[in-house]
């Protein structure tokens, strides 16, 4: 595995009793692109993620992130996770704002006050996903494509060393489906790791540099024009290799789920 990898997964096999959720993955992904992960419903996603923050703990293998373990990575705040579902209820006060400064609490220490520092994150968080003028507008009043990207600044403003996202294109209008790729892909070039689970093939090509196509094993990594050909889906997704049918990579409805 690359010597400069942010994180490591080797040999990781994690388990939901007697259902394998991930099999022997070995994989090494590095700062400075955005890496997708791709795979049909139950193809092991979202157990990467938890195993990758240390909420998951592997059965066999190993996993590294950032030269030391997943759960001293995430307590740090070098590690931040953008669900598939926000998980806040749309009726409770709570301003677009209130939402991104959720991303600076792991610095704020017990009395959860924001300080200049912070509140310049948040700005700058907002300004970058084109929600400025939305700040002090309730959470709940956003329409579906603002709403992801308060959650994706969200993550920006924790300022973390590796970003995982979780569906970030799933349900938003084009305008923002450009603006979260935009940002990921600065993010990146700024030296951040940055993990995308997606279910969008179809624009991989210009939104990642990298492709992992996953099945609880690794069937295939490399570039997208590599991953995403069509005899490499079919053998992953079980095709005929001439069908011309169209495998459905929609969000994974892993084991993993709802796990923490």
């Amino acid at each position: 595995m690359s010597a400069t990898a942010s994180i490591r997964l080797d040999a990781v096999t994690v388990r939901y009793g007697a259902v394998t959720a991930l099999d022997d993955v070995t994989v090494a992904i590095a700062p400075g692109a955005v890496t997708a992960l791709v795979g049909m419903n139950g193809a092991g996603k979202s157990t990467l993620f938890g195993a990758i923050t240390g909420r998951l703990r592997p059965h066999t293998g190993r996993v590294e992130v950032l030269g030391g373990t997943a759960d001293a990575a995430r307590r740090a705040g070098r590690v931040t996770v953008m669900p598939q579902t926000d998980g806040v209820d749309a009726d409770f006060p709570l301003t677009v704002a209130d939402v991104v400064a959720q991303g600076r609490y792991g610095r704020l220490g017990l009395t959860r006050r924001l300080k200049p520092a912070d509140r310049a994150a948040v700005t700058d968080a907002l300004a970058r996903v084109q929600l400025s003028e939305l700040a002090e507008r309730p959470i709940g009043a956003l329409s579906g494509g603002q709403r992801r990207r308060a959650f994706v600044a969200r993550a920006l403003a924790q300022e973390a060393d590796v970003l995982l996202l979780d569906e970030p294109y799933a349900g938003v209008d084009v305008v923002s489906e450009q603006l979260i790729a935009d940002v990921l892909a600065e993010r990146a070039a700024a030296g951040a790791t940055v993990l995308v689970s997606t279910h969008d093939l179809a624009t991989l090509g210009d939104r990642a540099h990298r492709v992992v196509l996953l099945a609880r094993r690794i069937v295939a990594d490399g570039p997208p024009a590599e991953v995403l050909a069509p005899e490499v889906l079919a053998r992953a997704f079980g095709l005929p290799p001439a069908s011309g049918a169209q495998p459905d990579a929609r969000p994974a409805a892993d084991p993993g789920e709802g796990r923490s």
